[in-house]
């Protein structure tokens, strides 16, 4: 074997007679070592390495070239089967990178050898506990060679006392007693489902919750609001997007009719029609419709039929309903023909886009029918 052969040998840590699967083994191994990456930040250590991995580059390349000649006959990857071929084929074949399935085996040998020894070095670190039985011996190794501990003294069944052990002549042990409880509080009164007129800010805050925008005489829930004169609810409106919990109440109980007509109260309205969304002194507001006051009395009101109001102006006792109404008729038989209009005042009722007029009497002296809702009148 040539000097340069050896010196290739020796560079790789090598002796003289070893194997192809040897060589590649110590020039990984090196080049894993020597890589200048595991330097990084320290120069000198960085040049020394590259050096080094050039050396051990150069000399698999040199016995790479020369067929890997050694002093014992290459063996072949297979058993029982001679290796066939010299020359270059033959070197191709032999500095052919292992398969992928054994490098997952080399690694995973090399990484189980690393754990352990970690672990093995830990364990090996921590001082032996003593104790009254004996000497803790540390290590896994250790562990497994230290005697068996004598088995434990079986413990009482405090429920069924001595007996469960088959021991005579002792009482079972005293019952633990009952743990202490701390004293039942009385419960606070229920919060009111909803908020009304002379509510405080405290008692909108809790029912209603935090609003979007609050200013100190109006807090603001989207596009619904309350309204508030000393701290005290004086207004609201609902929106019905953002619901608010407010209801106006009756002042005074009473039993709900069918429908409320003019002359009636506002808990009479109340009862038949509900809270409205907005409202003031003279005007309650029920979406499109409303109602007109004129101190606690009903006066006049607007039914848009998307929010129909349950209201009715009644004809007089006694009255006989006509065919039909013409000039001259009076409010309580076109009431009887033509039935309540949606919307009213002293001189006009209007049935959408059609309507009668009065005079300061109460008599018809005209009309106009749009045909949209026939008016059962005549002219003669």
């Amino acid at each position: 074997m040539s000097r340069e052969l050896e010196a290739a040998l020796r560079e790789l840590g090598l002796a003289p007679g070893a194997t192809p699967r040897e060589v590649e083994r110590a020039r990984r191994a090196l080049a894993l070592a020597w890589h200048p990456d595991r330097f990084h930040g320290d120069p000198t250590r960085e040049r020394e390495a590259e050096e080094r991995l050039r050396r051990v580059n150069a000399a698999f390349r040199t016995l790479a070239e020369h067929g890997f000649p050694t002093d014992v006959p290459v063996a072949s990857s297979r058993p029982g089967v001679a290796p066939s071929g010299t020359g270059k084929a033959a070197r191709d074949r032999l500095v052919r990178r292992p398969s992928r399935g054994w490098r997952a085996a080399w690694w995973s040998a090399v990484f189980g050898l690393l754990t352990f020894a970690y672990v093995t070095s830990n364990e090996s670190r921590r001082p032996a506990a003593a104790s009254s039985r004996g000497v803790e011996f540390a290590g896994p190794v250790a562990r497994a060679l230290q005697p068996p501990r004598p088995e434990a003294r079986p413990r009482r069944d405090a429920r069924r006392g001595d007996r469960a052990l088959g021991i005579a002549g002792s009482a079972p042990p005293p019952e633990a007693p009952a743990p202490w409880a701390p004293p039942a509080r009385p419960s606070p009164p229920p919060r009111s489902p909803f908020f009304t007129l002379g509510a405080s800010k405290e008692e909108v805050y809790a029912i209603q919750g935090s609003p979007r925008v609050a200013t100190e005489e109006r807090w603001s829930y989207g596009y619904s609001y309350v309204d508030f004169d000393d701290d005290r609810v004086v207004g609201w409106y609902d929106s019905r997007a953002e619901a608010l919990r407010a209801r106006l109440v009756p002042r005074r109980p009473g039993a709900a009719a069918p429908f409320f007509t003019v002359g009636s109260t506002k808990d009479d309205v109340l009862r038949v029609q509900g809270s409205p969304r907005r409202f003031s002194d003279d005007r309650w507001e029920y979406g499109y419709s409303f109602v007109e006051f004129e101190g606690d009395r009903v006066v006049r009101w607007y039914d848009s039929r998307a929010h129909a109001l349950r209201a009715r102006l009644v004809p007089a006792e006694g009255v006989v309903a006509p065919p039909y109404f013409t000039v001259g008729s009076t409010k309580d038989e076109v009431l009887l023909v033509q039935g309540s209009p949606p919307r009213f005042d002293d001189r006009r009722w209007e049935y959408g886009y059609s309507f009668v007029e009065f005079d300061e009497a109460g008599r018809v002296v005209d009309w106009h029918d749009s045909g949209q809702r026939p008016l059962l009148a005549r002219r003669f």
